[in-house]
């Protein structure tokens, strides 16, 4: 099933509400889609499903305020980003214009970076890999400005990862 629609739909939301708007907007959205059936099973489906709508808004944005974190965006980092995340060949376009809106927005990654720091508060994991993303598309285009590497730290404190986590992803990945 396709959540693009209800993405695109979500930017009636981030107008009136910020990031977090758009994703409580689509999030509602979908579950007014899904409240037909009422079993405890079908409640469970529409959490899991709108867990992931925000979740991908919210890391299609991230990336996207990575990419522009240095001042500009190139092409390598937008592939980078694609080689990441591989998105489905029908929703490229909707993907493009979830991560065009958020290059734009004059917002910061903050609101995104609590969304999935909230969700994935039990799952440091998820967090982490999310990070190391993060820092592959920072040194998409050579090696990561002190923009980016700021950028990063941000997000990880955001995240809640401890520094020495940081330091050895740091280390991992711009080397």
């Amino acid at each position: 099933m396709s959540y693009w629609g209800k993405i695109i739909g979500g930017a009636t939301g981030y107008a009136l509400g910020g990031p977090l708007g758009a994703i409580l907007g689509v999030a509602a959205g979908h579950a007014v889609d899904e409240i037909g059936n009422e079993s405890a099973t079908a409640v469970a489906t529409v959490e899991d499903k709108k867990k992931s709508v925000a979740f991908t808004i919210a890391v299609v944005a991230l990336a996207a305020k990575m990419a522009k974190a240095d001042g500009h965006v190139s092409e390598l980092e937008i592939a980078e980003f694609n080689r990441l995340f591989q998105v489905d060949p029908g929703e490229e376009a909707n993907v493009r214009w979830v991560f065009e809106r958020a290059r734009h927005s004059h917002a910061g990654p903050e609101a995104y970076a609590q969304q999935i720091a909230a969700m994935f508060r039990d799952e440091p994991e998820v967090l982490e890999e999310l990070m190391e993303a993060l820092f592959l598309i920072a040194r998409a285009d050579g090696a990561a400005s002190a923009a980016e590497i700021d950028y990063l730290r941000r997000i990880a404190d955001i995240f809640g990862l401890e520094t020495t986590c940081f330091k050895r992803v740091c280390a991992e990945h711009l080397a």
